[in-house]
């Protein structure tokens, strides 16, 4: 059957599809699980082969590994309720910001100066303390995140802060140790802080606030062509958010401490 009905233009489908439609398309903003896409891939794999109770057992697995990182997210989220005697927080290191920053491309090659910023977001307040320092003060270890975690919780002490409910990434390195274990119990030991839960995100699904705090950094890095000393990082970090301004705390040499008396009193790891 033939009709008289003149077809319209390819740009009056683009008009409506982007302005009528609740829809939108962009490439992953974050990193996918390492063991999901094993999982999906072996999954397929077993389909393929007609192997269907091994393609269940691994569809058992990936739901089990899914529920644990549920079970994490949510219970990050029942923290964000404001308590006088209660305070939790996500914490987790930033990607290295190198110095000097310039548009000449001969930096690429030469050797720049690390800069370090380790991100602690409260969820009770959604306050945001940032702190900073460069590799010739202190590295990224343990003890080095572990000394910026000391002086947080100190202050927390101070203003009654009884409880303290942290979450981070699995990372070994720096987050799941003994020498942040032996921290956690001198902070109890020398406050008044009488009980600290450090709870960790599965790897791969660990899409921590900080993420979003840091994201906000780098936008505004992308203003600033020229970039010399670590000052200048750390007068960015505190103009980069205009509605929840970022505390900035420049960590000193004598700031950091050492885990190392701890661990010669350690008789069980």
């Amino acid at each position: 059957m033939q009709t008289k009905d003149c077809p319209v233009k390819l740009w009056c489908y683009r008009d409506i599809f982007n302005t009528r439609f609740n829809l939108s398309f962009h490439p992953p903003r974050k990193d996918t699980c390492k063991r999901c896409d094993l999982l999906k891939v072996s999954i397929e794999a077993a389909k393929g082969e007609g192997d269907e109770a091994k393609a269940a057992q691994l569809k058992g697995e990936h739901e089990l590994h899914l529920r644990k990182a549920e079970a994490t997210r949510t219970a990050l989220e029942a923290e964000r309720q404001e308590s006088s005697s209660h305070e939790a927080f996500t914490f987790d290191l930033q990607k290295v910001l190198s110095l000097p920053k310039l548009s000449t491309n001969e930096v690429y090659y030469c050797r720049q100066l690390s800069v370090y910023n380790l991100g602690i977001h409260s969820l009770t307040t959604d306050k945001v303390t940032m702190n900073v320092w460069d590799e010739t003060v202190a590295s990224r270890g343990a003890e080095d995140i572990g000394s910026c975690l000391l002086q947080y919780c100190l202050a927390l002490a101070d203003v009654g802060i009884q409880t303290i409910s942290a979450f981070s990434d699995s990372c070994g390195g720096q987050n799941r140790n003994h020498k942040i274990a032996l921290i956690w119990m001198h902070i109890c030991e020398v406050s008044n802080i009488q009980e600290i839960n450090h709870k960790f995100l599965v790897s791969g699904h660990s899409y921590l606030p900080n993420d979003s705090d840091f994201g906000v950094i780098e936008r505004a890095t992308q203003k600033s062509c020229e970039l010399y000393v670590p000052d200048q990082w750390c007068s960015i970090i505190e103009k980069c958010s205009r509605k929840n301004p970022y505390t900035v705390v420049r960590m000193k040499q004598d700031m950091f401490v050492s885990a190392s008396d701890l661990v010669k009193h350690c008789t069980l790891r």
